[in-house]
């Protein structure tokens, strides 16, 4: 039987950069609040809710895969190349910077609804041959419900967060013919 691999690029400073009305001024606004923390997090206008400072120097970046072609692509593409020859399927699941996903906890009046500047970069990933799940829209989408989907301390995803990623990388795998034998009919 095939394998299966699920690949969550977790790390401090997540690949998604961070939404607003005007993206480059809040790309500005999230440089400018990394440069004079004195610590790894710092607090958002929210009280309570903190945001790791490597993450915000990360969402000032932009689009970080720019200009021209993306090494991280190669990488990938040589990556699943090399998991498919031994049968393995390569699921990439990036996650959204908590930033991101709350704009607003960061600074007061932040927008969530503009266009996911990611996109373009997973539309790459997805040329390599592997199986890209964007959970950026759904966490977005999400956002307003009264479970938050990250921990307001750290930058782990909450309970409801975890819930809403496995639900949506399940149904991306479902039907991989790796998957189909190991679920219950």
């Amino acid at each position: 039987m095939k394998k299966i691999l699920a690949s969550l690029l977790i790390a401090a400073a997540s690949l998604t950069p961070c939404p607003a009305a005007d993206p480059p001024v809040f790309a500005e606004i999230c440089a400018a609040r990394s440069a004079a923390a004195r610590d790894f997090a710092l607090k958002g206008d929210s009280p309570g809710w903190l945001f790791l400072r490597s993450e915000l120097e990360h969402v000032a970046k932009g689009e970080f895969w720019k200009p021209g072609p993306s090494p991280a692509v190669a990488v990938v593409a040589k990556f699943r190349e090399t998991l498919a020859a031994q049968g393995v399927t390569l699921v990439l699941a990036p996650v959204p910077a908590k930033a991101a996903i709350y704009p607003d906890k960061l600074v007061n009046g932040a927008k969530t609804d503009a266009a996911a500047v990611l996109t373009p970069f997973l539309r790459e990933l997805q040329k390599t041959g592997a199986l890209v799940v964007d959970l950026e829209p759904v966490f977005r989408a999400a956002a307003g419900q009264a479970d938050p989907l990250y921990c307001a301390t750290d930058s782990h995803w909450s309970p409801a967060g975890v819930k809403l990623a496995a639900d949506r990388i399940f149904a991306a795998v479902k039907d991989l013919p790796e998957v189909k034998p190991l679920l219950k009919t």
